[in-house]
Order: structure tokens, then C-alpha cells, then sequence
């Protein structure tokens, strides 16, 4: 489910709370014992009524709300993927929260925007969710299991050159992943590009021996 908002202007009730306040008052002065005296009761109250809503003596009232959309897949293959992809960005936010390191979490920023835009691509794009397999089945689970392990040594507060070698290790591939994620991004685009242009030709072609294109 999607969650979105919308605006919603109604109608202030205070006229109608007022024109039966009037009704009511009258209905004091003027006991409504008979038939002519209610009709002109009712018909003051009315009047008071409509003339507080059309001259808008009270603001109409505005209000935001929120509601759940159903999201849209093109097909399961597609919501599998894409839900799984959610689930690992959410394991990278918990990891980066956890990681003092600023330049590692830098580097766990910029990874978990690409690994988004991915999703969003591949969700728009149904075409694409098996260009990705090796991706989500390998890529971005080695990258948790290596900012677990760069957590621990963080948490641990592990000293000495062999622990050090690690985390510094560790940032050097987050970089290459950073990078790496980056062009599985672009190699998806330029799929699709190169799918429109063939598409484009093919189509050329067709509509040229049907007769259907002038001849420059």
C-alpha cells in the first residue's frame, strides 16, 4: 500500500448550528402553538441560514488526510523483487545508523539511493526485473554481510593493524560497490534505450514496405 495525502475542503457547520439556534429562540418568544407560527420560524431560521453561507460569514474548513493507495505491479516477479529490494534498504539504513564512521556512512548513503532508483526503475519497468538477478541475489547481500562485520569491528572497538586493515578494506569496496551500483543503473537505461531504438527500426521498416513512409 501506498501511502498518500489529499486536501479536503467542506463546508463550515456553524450556519446551520445558528439558523437552528434562531429556530430555537423563537420558538422561546413565540410559543409554536400554532401551524403559521412554526412555518414562520422555520422559515427565518432558513433564511438566516442560507444568508451566513452565502455571504461566507464563517471560513469554509480545510483538512489533510491520509489514505492507502494499493501500489501497482505490472506482475508477482516484479512485487517480489521490488519488496525484497525494500526490505535490503532498510537492513542498509539500520546498518548506516549504527556505523560512527562518516565517510563509510557517506559511502552507505550514496549505495542506498542508487539500490533505490534500481527498484524504481525496475518497478516501472517490468522488462528489466531480470537484468537484476545477480544483483539482488549476490551484489547487495555481500554488501550487508560486509557492513555487519564492519559494525562489529566498530562496536567491538577491535585496535591494531589487522582490524584496521579491515574497516579500511571494507570502505574501499563499499566505494567500488557505490560505483559499481551506479553502472548496473546506467546498464538498465542503456538497455532500454537500445531496446527503443531496435524497436524504432523495426517499425521503420515495416511501415516503409507497407508503403506507409515517404522516400526522401
Amino acid at each position: 500500500m501506498a501511502l498518500k495525502t489529499k486536501t479536503v475542503t467542506t463546508k463550515s457547520p456553524l450556519p446551520i448550528y445558528i439558523g437552528a439556534g434562531i429556530f430555537v429562540l423563537i420558538s422561546l418568544i413565540f410559543p409554536m402553538i400554532k401551524i403559521s407560527t412554526i412555518l414562520i420560524g422555520l422559515g427565518v431560521s432558513l433564511m438566516g441560514t442560507a444568508a451566513l453561507s452565502m455571504f461566507h460569514v464563517f471560513p469554509d474548513i480545510t483538512e489533510t488526510i491520509s489514505y492507502e493507495e494499493p501500489e501497482y505491479f505490472a506482475n508477482k516477479d516484479v512485487e517480489a523483487v521490488v519488496l525484497e529490494g525494500r526490505a535490503m534498504r532498510l537492513q542498509l539504513s539500520s546498518l548506516n545508523d549504527k556505523i560512527s564512521d562518516v565517510q563509510v556512512s557517506e559511502l552507505i548513503d550514496k549505495i542506498e539511493k542508487t539500490h533505490q532508483a534500481i527498484l524504481d526503475y525496475v518497478q516501472m519497468n517490468p522488462d528489466a526485473c531480470q537484468s537484476i538477478r545477480k544483483y539482488m541475489k549476490y551484489y547487495v547481500p555481500s554488501i550487508l554481510k560486509l557492513l555487519d562485520h564492519y559494525d562489529q569491528l566498530e562496536a567491538e572497538q577491535f585496535s591494531g593493524s589487522n582490524a584496521e586493515s579491515s574497516r579500511k578494506r571494507i570502505a574501499e569496496l563499499l566505494s567500488t560497490a557505490d560505483q559499481a551500483f551506479k553502472k548496473q543503473l546506467d546498464s538498465l537505461i542503456d538497455q532500454q534505450a537500445m531496446d527503443i531504438t531496435v524497436e524504432a527500426r523495426v517499425l521503420e521498416n515495416l511501415m516503409s514496405r507497407e508503403g506507409l513512409m515517404e522516400k526522401n
